[in-house]
């Protein structure tokens, strides 16, 4: 898991672009984007998940490595 994708989770669910829906807006985006990289989020503990969504939308994981070190445990691949 690269710091590329821990900033895009980041960018979208801390900086809500939306009106609604950052928090599925930005795991989704992180999933297609982990796909197009051969990063294998399946499968995946949906509580993990949620938890580290949660985390960053609520401002308790601010900083992007934190953020990668969470999804690196949540994936399988290079």
């Amino acid at each position: 898991m690269t710091w590329y994708h821990a900033a895009l989770l980041h960018s979208i669910v801390a900086n809500h672009p939306f009106v609604d829906g950052n928090k599925r807006a930005g795991w989704l985006t992180l999933y297609v984007f982990c796909a197009k990289s051969g990063l294998d989020l399946d499968p995946v503990d949906d509580d993990a998940a949620y938890d580290l969504v949660v985390a960053v939308a609520s401002g308790k994981l601010t900083e992007v490595r934190e953020i990668a070190d969470m999804l690196r445990s949540l994936t399988t691949g290079p």
